[in-house]
């Protein structure tokens, strides 16, 4: 266990030293065993032990994309008083469903449950309209980028990168003041520690009837997560995804740049015959995403460490076991 966490400091020691723009720094990083309080004591009046980590970084006072999302005030704020959805106004349920729910839109396949389908589509909240809006094109181009290049980064240092998501890509600038902001991918080091990653739970691609076997790479499926949640300010869950795909027979034209849900689509809707996702590498040199350069991104990608000790290694080769199986 002292060789495990002593490898995990040094990990991120080492991915944090190349000072990634896009990568927001450690501050410092504590491993610390305590008493397992859960344990029956032993003979002895022992306990065995139980590992906490603690990792520190700088407080962004603009909070998470997640935070833009919803114009939280005061990003401070304790998740709950952020984004309850008892905050929502219960009055503005979408027509053509009991409770604004997609379960109870998407159902036999009528003209009429199509219809409610697009209209809780082209309203991803659920059907209930909240305060949360999507970003503006240019925005979503610009932080899409620079997530992109954060995950193409830590992922060639062999950190799995599939806990990105809305809660922990943090701006440098608000939105609201106009100006192109940064965001920094924080937290990617819960992948050493084998945390269930948010977005494996959420919505999973829905190829064609009697297509071939269809994959996708975990991080691509991590990333699109964030695209759309950046597109329609709600998280894509499996109830979202047979909504967009009732509409899309429809020919539903989703608010946002065509561009970016054509890209969502490759991932989560792929056409007839498609064998495989694209990879974040297909993503990063796709025109939306290639138009958006920001002035931050180094002319030369900074180059994962290459000088970790065996330790540091194991303990990155086993988180990579630990998610494979997340390949869908």
């Amino acid at each position: 266990a002292a060789a495990e966490n002593a490898a995990f400091c040094e990990i991120v020691g080492a991915v944090d030293s190349t000072l990634h723009p896009f990568v927001l720094p450690v501050l410092q990083a504590d491993v610390v065993a305590t008493a397992d309080m859960s344990e029956t004591p032993r003979g002895d009046g022992t306990r065995g032990e139980t590992v906490r980590v603690a990792v520190y970084r700088r407080f962004i006072r603009h909070g998470s994309l997640r935070d833009a999302l919803h114009r939280v005030a005061d990003p401070s704020q304790p998740h709950h008083a952020k984004y309850d959805d008892a905050n929502a106004k219960p009055e503005l349920l979408s027509k053509g469903s009991p409770n604004g729910s997609p379960e109870n839109s998407v159902h036999g396949g009528n003209a009429a449950a199509a219809a409610s389908a697009a209209a809780n589509a082209a309203d991803p909240s659920g059907g209930v309209l909240r305060s949360a809006m999507p970003l503006p094109a240019q925005l979503v181009a610009l932080y899409g980028r620079q997530v992109l290049e954060a995950m193409t980064y830590l992922a060639g240092t062999g950190v799995p990168t599939v806990h990105v998501h809305a809660g922990n890509v943090l701006l440098e600038h608000a939105p609201a003041t106009g100006a192109a902001g940064v965001c920094r991918v924080a937290e990617w080091e819960l992948a050493l520690l084998r945390a269930p990653a948010p977005a494996l739970t959420l919505a999973r691609p829905r190829p064609p009837a009697g297509s071939c076997e269809y994959r996708v790479e975990r991080e691509v499926l991590t990333f699109g997560q964030l695209l759309y949640e950046m597109l329609s300010a709600a998280p894509l869950t499996d109830a979202e995804l047979a909504s967009w795909r009732a509409a899309e027979t429809l020919g539903v034209r989703f608010p946002g740049p065509p561009a970016a849900w054509a890209l969502l689509k490759r991932i989560f809707l792929p056409a007839t015959g498609a064998a495989h996702g694209p990879t974040l590498a297909d993503l990063l040199a796709d025109p939306f995403f290639a138009l958006a350069p920001s002035p931050l991104s180094p002319a030369t990608p900074p180059q994962p460490p290459d000088s970790l000790s065996n330790e540091a290694f194991a303990l990155l080769s086993a988180s990579q076991d630990h998610y494979r199986h997340c390949v869908v």
